[in-house]
């Protein structure tokens, strides 16, 4: 089900990525860097919270739909404190 979205998502950024780098490069030279570059510390940051979020705002139905999905996750999270 979610299959289909990612591979739509990974296209989309194979596809655009190169276009969108170029063209901020290409319009803002040292700016754009400086812009490509402000994305990619954004995405680091909000990465955790929103990973934390979705784990938690899971629903129910899934949690026990594969145990050693949510074992591994659990080992993750104990090695990462």
């Amino acid at each position: 089900m979610y299959g289909g979205v990612f591979k739509l998502g990974s296209g989309l950024v194979t596809a655009a990525g190169p276009l969108v780098v170029l063209g901020a490069m290409d319009v803002a030279g040292w700016t754009g860097w400086l812009l490509i570059g402000g994305v990619f510390v954004v995405a680091a940051v909000i990465s955790r919270p929103v990973i934390r979020w979705a784990e938690r705002t899971r629903p129910k139905s899934m949690e026990g739909e594969n145990d050693s999905d949510k074992n591994s996750t659990a080992a993750r999270t104990a090695g990462s404190r």
